[in-house]
Protein backbone atom coordinates (compact mmCIF):
# COMPACT_ATOMS: atom_id res chain seq x y z
CA UNK A 1 0.00 0.00 0.00
CA UNK A 2 1.10 3.49 -0.44
CA UNK A 3 0.06 7.13 0.64
CA UNK A 4 0.72 10.85 -0.19
CA UNK A 5 -0.55 13.56 2.22
CA UNK A 6 -0.67 17.42 2.71
CA UNK A 7 0.25 19.07 6.11
CA UNK A 8 -3.04 21.37 5.39
CA UNK A 9 -6.74 20.81 3.72
CA UNK A 10 -6.00 24.41 2.89
CA UNK A 11 -3.81 26.66 1.61
CA UNK A 12 -4.05 30.36 0.89
CA UNK A 13 -1.64 32.35 -1.74
CA UNK A 14 -0.03 35.53 -0.26
CA UNK A 15 0.26 34.05 3.49
CA UNK A 16 3.64 32.83 3.67
CA UNK A 17 2.26 29.38 3.76
CA UNK A 18 4.46 26.58 1.94
CA UNK A 19 2.78 23.08 0.92
CA UNK A 20 4.66 19.69 2.15
CA UNK A 21 3.65 16.53 0.84
CA UNK A 22 4.33 13.22 2.82
CA UNK A 23 4.61 9.57 1.25
CA UNK A 24 4.88 6.00 2.93
CA UNK A 25 5.19 2.99 1.10
CA UNK A 26 4.68 -0.33 2.43
CA UNK A 27 6.14 -2.80 0.29
CA UNK A 28 4.23 -6.28 1.25
CA UNK A 29 4.72 -9.12 -0.83
CA UNK A 30 6.15 -7.36 -3.43
CA UNK A 31 9.43 -6.25 -1.26
CA UNK A 32 12.06 -6.33 -3.53
CA UNK A 33 10.94 -5.87 -6.71
CA UNK A 34 12.45 -2.67 -8.73
CA UNK A 35 9.76 0.28 -8.89
CA UNK A 36 9.64 3.53 -10.73
CA UNK A 37 7.98 6.18 -8.30
CA UNK A 38 5.83 8.63 -10.20
CA UNK A 39 4.43 11.41 -8.06
CA UNK A 40 1.50 14.00 -10.00
CA UNK A 41 -0.61 16.47 -9.39
CA UNK A 42 -4.20 17.54 -11.09
CA UNK A 43 -5.74 21.00 -10.65
CA UNK A 44 -9.49 21.03 -10.55
CA UNK A 45 -9.44 17.39 -12.34
CA UNK A 46 -8.26 19.01 -15.11
CA UNK A 47 -5.32 17.68 -18.11
CA UNK A 48 -2.72 18.07 -18.09
CA UNK A 49 -1.01 15.99 -15.29
CA UNK A 50 2.04 17.48 -13.98
CA UNK A 51 4.94 15.22 -12.69
CA UNK A 52 7.12 15.69 -10.08
CA UNK A 53 10.58 14.98 -11.07
CA UNK A 54 13.83 13.52 -9.83
CA UNK A 55 15.00 17.19 -9.35
CA UNK A 56 11.73 18.00 -7.53
CA UNK A 57 10.50 19.92 -10.34
CA UNK A 58 7.17 20.12 -11.65
CA UNK A 59 6.69 19.16 -15.55
CA UNK A 60 4.25 17.74 -18.15
CA UNK A 61 6.28 14.80 -18.93
CA UNK A 62 5.64 11.43 -16.88
CA UNK A 63 8.91 11.29 -15.21
CA UNK A 64 9.48 9.29 -12.17
CA UNK A 65 10.88 11.04 -9.44
CA UNK A 66 12.61 8.38 -8.03
CA UNK A 67 13.56 5.40 -11.19
CA UNK A 68 14.65 1.38 -10.37
CA UNK A 69 14.02 1.79 -6.91
CA UNK A 70 14.31 -1.55 -4.85
CA UNK A 71 10.92 -1.67 -3.14
CA UNK A 72 10.60 -1.25 0.37
CA UNK A 73 8.93 0.05 3.03
CA UNK A 74 9.56 3.61 3.34
CA UNK A 75 8.29 6.29 5.30
CA UNK A 76 9.29 9.97 3.73
CA UNK A 77 7.98 12.82 5.63
CA UNK A 78 7.90 16.43 4.29
CA UNK A 79 9.71 14.30 1.21
CA UNK A 80 8.94 18.27 -1.37
CA UNK A 81 7.89 21.41 0.40
CA UNK A 82 7.30 24.53 -2.11
CA UNK A 83 5.98 28.20 -0.88
CA UNK A 84 2.84 29.17 -2.41
CA UNK A 85 3.76 31.46 -4.87
CA UNK A 86 1.74 34.66 -6.89
CA UNK A 87 0.50 33.01 -9.86
CA UNK A 88 -0.70 30.10 -8.84
CA UNK A 89 -3.96 28.75 -9.74
CA UNK A 90 -6.35 28.48 -7.14
CA UNK A 91 -8.38 25.95 -6.85
CA UNK A 92 -8.57 21.79 -6.13
CA UNK A 93 -5.33 20.03 -6.02
CA UNK A 94 -5.26 16.25 -5.95
CA UNK A 95 -1.68 15.14 -5.55
CA UNK A 96 -0.77 11.11 -6.82
CA UNK A 97 1.58 8.91 -5.55
CA UNK A 98 1.82 5.10 -7.95
CA UNK A 99 4.27 2.89 -7.89
CA UNK A 100 5.06 1.28 -11.11
CA UNK A 101 7.31 -1.90 -12.24
CA UNK A 102 10.39 -0.55 -13.29
CA UNK A 103 10.65 0.39 -16.64
CA UNK A 104 6.84 0.17 -17.55
CA UNK A 105 4.34 2.48 -18.94
CA UNK A 106 2.92 4.64 -15.63
CA UNK A 107 -0.19 5.35 -17.36
CA UNK A 108 -1.14 1.46 -17.33
CA UNK A 109 -3.27 0.93 -14.05
CA UNK A 110 -2.26 -3.09 -14.81
CA UNK A 111 1.50 -2.10 -13.89
CA UNK A 112 0.90 -0.35 -10.99
CA UNK A 113 1.60 -2.08 -7.67
CA UNK A 114 0.20 0.86 -5.34
CA UNK A 115 -1.23 4.21 -5.47
CA UNK A 116 -2.57 6.45 -3.56
CA UNK A 117 -4.23 10.08 -3.30
CA UNK A 118 -5.03 13.45 -1.59
CA UNK A 119 -6.50 16.64 -2.37
CA UNK A 120 -5.99 19.84 -0.87
CA UNK A 121 -7.62 23.53 -1.65
CA UNK A 122 -5.23 26.61 -2.71
CA UNK A 123 -7.39 29.54 -2.36
CA UNK A 124 -7.14 33.36 -2.59
CA UNK A 125 -6.83 35.24 0.78
CA UNK A 126 -10.11 36.35 1.75
CA UNK A 127 -10.26 40.43 1.38
CA UNK A 128 -9.06 42.30 4.20
CA UNK A 129 -12.88 43.18 6.32
CA UNK A 130 -14.31 39.16 5.32
CA UNK A 131 -16.88 38.91 7.99
CA UNK A 132 -16.92 35.52 9.92
CA UNK A 133 -20.42 34.13 10.59
CA UNK A 134 -21.37 31.25 12.44
CA UNK A 135 -25.25 29.66 12.25
CA UNK A 136 -25.25 26.44 14.06
CA UNK A 137 -28.57 24.98 14.44
CA UNK A 138 -30.85 25.71 16.97
CA UNK A 139 -31.33 22.47 18.50
CA UNK A 140 -29.22 19.76 18.58
CA UNK A 141 -30.04 16.40 20.43
CA UNK A 142 -28.27 13.38 22.49
CA UNK A 143 -28.46 10.88 24.40
CA UNK A 144 -27.78 11.12 28.37
CA UNK A 145 -24.78 8.90 28.67
CA UNK A 146 -23.55 9.18 25.36
CA UNK A 147 -20.78 10.50 23.79
CA UNK A 148 -21.85 13.61 21.82
CA UNK A 149 -19.80 14.93 18.86
CA UNK A 150 -20.75 17.48 16.14
CA UNK A 151 -19.06 19.06 13.64
CA UNK A 152 -19.73 22.75 13.61
CA UNK A 153 -16.89 23.41 10.73
CA UNK A 154 -20.05 23.81 8.02
CA UNK A 155 -21.60 26.14 9.91
CA UNK A 156 -19.00 28.91 9.88
CA UNK A 157 -18.34 31.04 6.68
CA UNK A 158 -16.08 33.87 5.65
CA UNK A 159 -13.03 34.75 7.62
CA UNK A 160 -10.56 32.48 7.05
CA UNK A 161 -10.40 29.15 7.86
CA UNK A 162 -9.38 26.64 9.04
CA UNK A 163 -11.35 27.25 11.89
CA UNK A 164 -11.11 26.28 15.34
CA UNK A 165 -13.54 26.64 18.05
CA UNK A 166 -12.98 26.75 21.66
CA UNK A 167 -15.45 26.56 24.90
CA UNK A 168 -14.97 30.69 26.77
CA UNK A 169 -14.63 30.91 30.47
CA UNK A 170 -18.48 32.36 30.18
CA UNK A 171 -19.48 28.52 29.50
CA UNK A 172 -22.61 27.94 26.84
CA UNK A 173 -20.48 26.74 23.51
CA UNK A 174 -20.20 23.02 23.69
CA UNK A 175 -16.22 22.05 23.62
Amino acid sequence: TTSISTDQQTYYLGSAQSLSLSASIQAGADAGTPVDIYVAVQIDSGIPLLFLGPALQWGTAAVPVVQRFTLADVSAPNFYTAPLVAGLPTGSYQFLIVVVRADLDPTRSANWIAAGATTAAIESIPAAGSTLSFDPPASLSGTVGAVFQFDFSPYAAGGHSPYHFQKDTGGGFPP
